[in-house]
């Protein structure tokens, strides 16, 4: 017959207090996705560019010709030519936010028709507050990469 109004349903009080748990749910969860977010962008920046290398030592070998991989810092890419004709390979996007810049290597990096790196050298890796030492080492294009 008459109900009062307190079983009709939930409280001001009650719905605040779900309301406070799940925005903190979500708070929480938001930051750990953005870390892992940041971590992903730049494991999969150097993945790519391993997979780059390999695909200029396999182009310098097939051709047997020398291959070039310029980095363009300001534009955020990097492509990788013919030496001589300047024929365009790859060119290859990346991340606005991850910056390349050469330190002791030249730039362009060249590849020669065995596949082997022309010098060694290190260059940075500047994504948001980290910094990546990547360091190639002569013969076959192998690199290395140091978080500083």
């Amino acid at each position: 017959m008459f109900q009062s109004p307190k079983e009709n349903g939930y409280t001001v009080l009650e719905m605040l207090l779900v309301l406070f748990i799940v925005m903190n749910l979500l708070i929480f969860s938001t930051f750990h996705l953005r870390s892992l977010y940041e971590r992903q962008t730049i494991d999969q920046f150097f993945q790519q560019l391993q997979e780059d290398i390999w695909l200029a030592q396999q182009v310098a070998i097939s051709h047997s010709k020398t291959i070039e991989m310029s980095f363009h810092e300001q534009k955020n890419y990097y492509d990788i030519r013919e030496s001589g004709l300047r024929e365009l390979v790859l060119k290859r996007l990346t991340n606005q936010d991850i910056q390349v810049r050469p330190l002791t290597i030249s730039n362009p990096i060249r590849f020669n028709a065995s596949g082997n790196i022309n010098s060694s050298g290190t260059m940075y890796v500047i994504y948001h507050q980290q910094t990546y030492k990547v360091t190639f080492l002569l013969g076959r294009g192998r690199f290395k990469v140091e978080k500083l």
